[in-house]
């Protein structure tokens, strides 16, 4: 055991690596070994890119779904319920959250709606123990919901600041700390994100939702590997980042080139199945478009005003200059 002592009486205490495990030999075996792995898992993803992944059954399964009144909540509500899966709603929207689960119902399926407040933690805790007495504990989880102001950072309000963090980040929180001990307890369960392609890449006029993106990213790659360093290999955890998609959300937002081949706005029906496609496969990260993986790649060996430039010639820069917006609601 060694100490390293720094000012005061603070001092940071590790554990000294044994030999074995700092032998040269030692080093070099599991240097060798790790090379194997990442090839073969570089090997794997580009014959998935080929061969789809095969589906897992959702057919039995709960989901709660946040935001579950909105045009993504709704679509994926309708599409678990269509494979078999009890739909848990949440959203603050009662017409709207009642209009889905009357449609599954409708459809043949399992839906229970709940009223929750996700910028009060504890309705969020009330709401999700109800949720686990009424229905069942949860196996999927779907953190959807999302608002947005679209204002400079200097004429929006400290409410809408923290309104945006309550909701777009520490729902996350709240959510996954309230469900995530069932899935712990049997091994077994699915953690879903939708953020933004924002949250790898921030814009004008959206501080407060850039960054409440960025820190969902965060927050699901740490999560992620939490579950693994535990030996949680049977809970999931997939991040979505889609791209502006055409709702109301974004209402009014200006791409100069909305009709590119490889970054074009997207349609709800094609971003709910590509983020169940991706739930069905277990696929970690999805960004959509599909160049969209290669946007923080530029943006991180591109000089800054190089990566500006190129931002300003899509119109990424103005593209919040007309919004309109939701602007209130999940």
């Amino acid at each position: 055991m060694a100490t390293l002592e720094g000012s005061g009486d603070a001092k940071i205490k590790y554990i000294r690596p044994s030999p074995e495990q700092t032998g040269c030999f030692a080093l070099i075996i599991e240097f060798i070994k790790t090379i194997i792995d990442v090839n073969i898992i570089i090997l794997l993803s580009i014959i998935r890119f080929f061969v789809p992944a095969k589906k897992k059954d959702l057919s039995g399964e709960i989901a709660v779904i946040t935001g579950a009144a909105g045009y993504i909540g709704r679509l994926l509500a309708l599409r678990f319920a269509a494979k078999g899966a009890a739909v848990v709603l949440w959203d603050v929207n009662k017409a709207g959250l009642e209009k889905v689960e009357q449609e599954i119902i409708d459809k043949g399926g399992h839906a229970f709606a709940y009223f929750c407040n996700l910028r009060d933690k504890h309705d969020i805790q009330r709401t999700a123990a109800k949720v686990s007495k009424e229905v069942g504990n949860p196996t999927i989880l779907v953190n959807n919901a999302g608002i947005v102001a679209g204002k400079f950072l200097l004429d929006l309000s400290e409410n809408e600041i923290e309104a945006a963090f309550e909701v777009n980040t520490l729902a996350h929180f709240w959510t996954t700390r309230a469900f995530a001990p069932a899935m712990i307890k049997s091994n077994h369960g699915h953690i879903v994100a939708v953020a933004s392609i924002l949250g790898t890449d921030g814009l004008a006029q959206l501080t407060e939702y850039c960054a409440t993106k960025y820190a969902v990213n965060g927050f699901m790659q740490s999560l992620r590997r939490e579950f693994d360093f535990q030996g949680y290999d049977g809970i999931h955890c997939t991040t979505v980042n889609p791209f502006v998609i055409d709702t109301e959300l974004f209402q009014g937002v200006t791409i100069r080139f909305p009709k590119m081949p490889f970054l074009y706005v997207l349609k709800p029906d094609f971003v709910a199945d590509k983020i169940m496609e991706a739930i069905e496969t277990n696929q970690i990260l999805l960004n959509i478009p599909r160049f969209c993986y290669f946007t923080p790649l530029l943006a991180s060996i591109l000089p800054m005003k190089a990566a500006d430039r190129l931002q300003k010639f899509v119109g990424s820069t103005t593209a919040m200059s007309n919004f309109i917006g939701r602007r209130k609601g999940s």
